[in-house]
């Protein structure tokens, strides 16, 4: 005769493998959030870190000249959207662009020819805090000389894009996501 249910030790049995299983399941889960919360929460700063709008409106009066040679080293020979890099470049375009990033404090220059954009290229002067929550500093050129749309913080989302014009096209895209 065969038994339908388990015996009692069975049973038993069952129940501690079911509860390490569960048991086991969390705890991975738990240290894979930790883990996770621990790397993506770290403060990954680039560039001049965390500045203020005045501060970031001073480099670029000091360093006028400095990004508009970098859009032209940039803008006239990649794609919008692609970061200049020395993949990507022609030989001695992107040893220039290091060399003037160097001397903005800035970390990274990219072609933007996005129409919804409205600017063709953003230079990265700063960027703090964490993968979670970070403020940004870049200067923009904007060739119709149209100042891009601020974005306000909205309901409980705190982020937001504000932009400074600093002359002759260029603007200040100063956010945070």
């Amino acid at each position: 005769m065969s038994r339908v249910f388990p015996s009692p030790r069975q049973f038993v049995v069952m129940l501690v493998l079911l509860a390490g299983t569960v048991f086991g399941a969390l705890l991975c889960w738990i240290v894979s959030l930790l883990l996770f919360a621990w790397q993506w929460g770290r403060d990954t700063s680039r560039g001049l870190g965390l500045v203020t709008p005045e501060q970031a409106i001073a480099v670029f009066h000091a360093h006028r000249a400095d990004c508009a040679r970098l859009r032209e080293l940039v803008v006239p020979v990649l794609p919008g959207g692609n970061h200049a890099t020395a993949a990507n470049l022609p030989a001695g375009r992107f040893e220039r662009c290091t060399e003037l990033l160097e001397r903005l404090g800035a970390y990274a220059v990219a072609s933007c020819r996005v129409e919804s954009a409205g600017y063709d290229c953003a230079i990265e002067l700063a960027s703090c805090g964490n993968f979670f929550h970070r403020t940004c500093a870049e200067f923009v050129f904007a060739p119709n000389g149209v100042v891009p749309a601020d974005r306000p913080p909205v309901g409980d989302d705190p982020d937001y894009d504000r932009f400074t014009a600093l002359g002759d096209g260029w603007f200040l895209h100063y956010y945070t996501m």
